[in-house]
């Protein structure tokens, strides 16, 4: 039963790829990859003792196998960043994590899909 599932994860991901993706640059100190991203923006919230703190991070969904830099299969970072095109603008997001967790997790049972999470931190027209 686990591998039914196990590729329809696949399908899944594949699927959203081809149909909902984005494609985009993700880099990591002198080096890069070109690679399909679909999007999300989750919004989140947290009580300080200064009153209620609202963000906007954009979630990334990336295939872990397309995770290719320098010819290995890699892990997001915190400082890594993703630049995507949107409406003639090239927006770059650095990978962030969340009130202290990891900046990245499976986004499935199988690691099949990573979740980056990232913020923008600046726009090239």
């Amino acid at each position: 039963m686990a591998d039914l599932f196990s590729g329809a994860t696949t399908l899944l991901s594949d699927s959203l790829k081809a149909n909902a993706g984005k494609t985009a640059t993700y880099s990591r100190g002198g080096m890069s990859a070109s690679l399909t991203v679909t999007m999300q923006t989750p919004v989140f919230e947290d009580d300080t003792d200064f009153g209620r703190i609202t963000s906007e991070i954009k979630d990334f969904i990336i295939q872990a196998d397309d995770l290719i830099i320098g010819g290995l299969t890699v892990q997001p970072e915190r400082g890594d960043t993703i630049t995507v095109s949107i409406n003639s603008e090239d927006r770059v997001y650095e990978v962030v994590g969340l009130q202290g967790e990891p900046p990245w997790r499976y986004s499935d049972p199988y690691n099949v899909m990573i979740r980056v999470h990232a913020t923008r931190v600046r726009v090239r027209s």
